[in-house]
């Protein structure tokens, strides 16, 4: 179980394009691009000009990120058609979502939403006395794209924060505005291991630049070849679904829709997809084809594959991946099919399915964070990061306090045995698992043991342990098992030792992960940590 990400003095301070990474709950997240200026800043002429709504208050009223700069709006007129409005000229024929905050204050009418085209979707049931970010998206069919809120009984009156309108048909991280359009900044990302546990990447996992060549990535239910399609399950993001493709009777290739460009030679590219298994017993078959030749096999029953990889993100789902590089500049097929064992082309059964979702078909030798796409390709804009030189490092170490996790596994026992150690001239901090020939663990504070014989663990076998100090008042946690220790001496380690005291008893086991928190986390996360 991981714990969320502390935010250090170095951030993020660039993210300015429709990037994914994922929360700590290993949900798809989106970085926004807000559309929309003055985005609390209800006050602004920009909303006041043309909304028929009253706004009521402007300051003073408590907001969801809790301050007090939402909006109280009103329908004090005799219409039923009282709106909060705003426009913006985009592009037509492709998706816009329109999110904001909202809360009944007064009344029990109707109220509608809209986003593009001047089409109302009803959102009342989604509205009450508590704040709820509401979401819409539809494609306009001219460059007018609308973004309305529609307060619709006579006398009722709505709070309102946040207001965000973004391309794309999910709402992301919310980017507040002032004068101008603003993207958000990825200040905490987290990424999926290899056994599909969600792990913080860290404070300066900073992505390069990258375009996802494979447009309307989201895929279609429609356009496949000898394939029906369907709504799938809900995808890594949380709000789009899985296209569902089930192969027909007919004898061929069953396929999604194909798509197609002209690579340049001797470049690398790297073509990812999230599949799933849903029914049948068909692998994915991802293929490079016509100008240039490349291919990958994957089972999504198994997780196995040929010629490319499969990265397990939870719920059975794995994002898969193959690379390859041009070696002729002509017109190349990128396609996603259904193999049989090794045939590409055979009469179907009508039922075998797959689900996918989020292509992606960029330059380079691994696959980055999912760039959602719609009819034309998308750029991610490198990420920038900045510090003062004062703070660069504080945040990684403080020399006063600390946590430790280790994920240890211990072959055997009969001697004693190190995880790791931070040592200095007085203070001494460390784990050894078991002590002496014991099948427990003992921890050191402050040069000072926990109490015999020992706390928790499994020998030999895998244990979750963390050792937690500040000053000289320390606490060991395995599981439900804790102890706390008080330690002497100043915190002086200047040493970092893993798998060793120093120059002898060595952990005769493996180290899956080693974790370091520069602050005393408190006991009922070490207990959340080492669960």
């Amino acid at each position: 179980t991981v714990t969320p990400y502390v935010k250090s003095d170095v951030t993020w301070t660039s993210r300015a394009s429709k990037a994914t990474y994922y929360d700590k709950d290993g949900v798809l997240r989106k970085s926004s691009y807000n559309e929309l200026s003055y985005s609390e800043d209800f006050t602004n002429s920009i909303w006041l000009t043309a909304s028929r709504a009253t706004l009521l208050t402007s300051t003073g009223v408590d907001s969801p990120d809790g301050g007090t700069n939402a909006s109280t709006w009103k329908n004090g007129g005799t219409s039923t058609d009282e709106l909060i409005h705003r426009f913006i000229g985009g592009t037509a024929g492709i998706s816009y979502t329109y999110s904001v905050w909202l809360r009944r204050r007064s009344g029990s009418g109707n109220i509608n939403m809209v986003v593009g085209d001047n089409i109302s979707q009803d959102v009342s049931a989604q509205v009450n006395t508590e704040w709820n970010r509401i979401q819409i998206t539809s494609v306009p069919s001219t460059t007018t794209v609308r973004a309305y809120v529609r307060i619709l009984g006579i006398g009722d009156e709505v709070d309102v924060w946040g207001a965000q309108l973004e391309k794309g048909t999910y709402a992301g991280d919310y980017a507040k505005t002032e004068g101008t359009a603003a993207s958000t900044a990825r200040t905490s990302a987290y990424l999926p291991d290899a056994s599909g546990n969600f792990v913080s990447a860290g404070e300066l996992l900073l992505e390069e630049q990258r375009t996802n060549l494979y447009t309307t990535s989201a895929l279609v239910k429609s356009g496949g070849i000898r394939m029906t399609h369907s709504d799938g399950a809900i995808a890594p993001n949380g709000t789009e679904f899985f296209v569902a493709g089930t192969e027909t009777l007919d004898n061929g290739e069953h396929y999604f829709a194909d798509r197609s460009f002209t690579p340049t030679v001797g470049t690398t590219y790297v073509f990812s997809v999230y599949a799933r298994h849903q029914s049948g017993t068909r692998n994915l078959y991802m293929r490079i084809a016509a100008g240039n030749v490349a291919v990958a096999n994957m089972n999504l029953i198994s997780g196995t594959s040929s010629g490319g990889t499969m990265t397990p993100v939870g719920n059975g789902v794995y994002r898969c991946a193959m690379v390859w590089t041009a070696t002729s500049a002509t017109n190349t097929v990128v396609r996603l099919q259904l193999i049989k064992g090794t045939s590409v082309s055979y009469a179907g059964d009508g039922t075998s399915t797959i689900e996918l979702w989020g292509a992606q078909l960029e330059e380079g030798s691994f696959p980055t964070s999912y760039i959602p796409t719609q009819l034309s390709t998308a750029t991610r804009a490198a990420d920038v990061s900045t510090s003062s030189s004062n703070t660069f490092g504080n945040s990684f170490y403080d020399q006063e306090q600390g946590t430790v996790f280790s994920d240890s596994n211990i072959i055997s026992a009969g001697k004693t045995q190190v995880v790791w150690r931070l040592a200095g001239g007085t203070y001494v901090a460390s784990l050894r698992q078991p002590q002496i020939t014991g099948t427990q663990f003992r921890a050191v504070v402050g040069s000072v043991f926990s109490p015999a014989p020992g706390t928790g663990g499994t020998v030999p076998g895998v244990t979750r342990a963390a050792v937690s100090f500040s000053g000289t008042a320390g606490r060991f946690q395995v599981g439900s098992s804790g102890v706390d220790v008080t330690g002497s001496g100043v915190t002086d380690p200047n040493s970092l030792y893993i798998g060793t005291f120093g120059t002898s008893t060595q952990l005769n086991g493996t180290i899956k992960r080693l974790s370091y928190w520069s602050r005393r986390l408190s006991n009922d996360t070490l207990q959340t940590l080492t669960s």
